[in-house]
């Protein structure tokens, strides 16, 4: 392979990215810490820019910065520094039958308040939840709110389909503080499973940094199983492109 060429994808044109990397999308575990769920949540912010990479006029690589990490699915021979491990989890998925419904319009705004309450340092709102779902990536997208007994929003996730019979991918999910420990996590990452799987997804990954033992811990609970740990990105020196 010669030397590849980065295209810059900005959020209307991103689809070329989406496209590509949902094609490479095996029925297992995916090969990449990249999945094209993770370019649509990404997407939440409409000034992403997504990395095309070309050798010529094949695709071999997708990329984006993620904080002050690269991740990139693909063939990529750059000068990168490792950071910090990720735990990959997996979870093979049966087929389903019945109605699995999406979030209706009453449920946007307390998916949205579990994912901040979840994270407290979280800048998610209704209007980039509005950008996620528009964005390339969106028809991608699915995702389940549980409710605690009294109706209050306890536990969502988001879950990211890459075609029928392709590895599907949590990206995020999250419980409310004042909720944890009752098993709402657990009750939402069956339901999301079962929603993919209901759509022809044919198992779900998830990443989690590796010092989330309580993360990993409750992926288990759900019958997900480790398959690795690993450096999931890299700090990528744009100088030396």
């Amino acid at each position: 392979m010669t030397n590849p060429r980065r295209v810059r994808l900005p959020y209307p044109q991103a689809g070329a990215a989406v496209d590509t990397l949902a094609a490479w999308i095996p029925a297992g575990p995916p090969p990449w810490p990249l999945h094209p769920g993770d370019l649509g949540w990404a997407l939440r912010f409409e000034e992403t820019v997504i990395d095309l990479w070309l050798d010529g006029d094949t695709p071999v690589a997708v990329g984006m910065t993620d904080g002050d990490e690269y991740r990139f699915a693909g063939e990529l021979d750059l000068p990168f520094e490792d950071i910090p491990p990720w735990v990959y989890l997996y979870k093979p998925l049966a087929p389903v039958s019945g109605d699995h419904p999406d979030l209706s319009e009453d449920d946007i705004a307390d998916r949205v308040a579990v994912q901040r309450a979840a994270f407290e340092r979280s800048t998610f709102t209704i209007e980039r939840w509005k950008a996620m779902r528009a964005s390339p990536a969106g028809h991608l997208c699915v995702e389940v709110l549980v409710r605690a007994a009294d109706g209050q929003p306890a536990s969502g996730v988001t879950g990211w389909l890459a075609g029928q019979g392709k590895c599907a991918v949590i990206e995020p999910m999250g419980t409310h503080p004042a909720q944890r420990g009752k098993g709402y996590g657990r009750e939402a990452l069956l339901r999301i499973g079962d929603t993919l799987a209901a759509r022809g997804a044919s198992g779900v990954c998830v990443q989690t940094p590796a010092s989330n033992t309580a993360g990993v811990a409750l992926y288990r609970s759900a019958g997900f199983t480790v398959t690795g740990e690993d450096s999931r990105s890299f700090h990528l020196d744009e100088h030396a492109l």
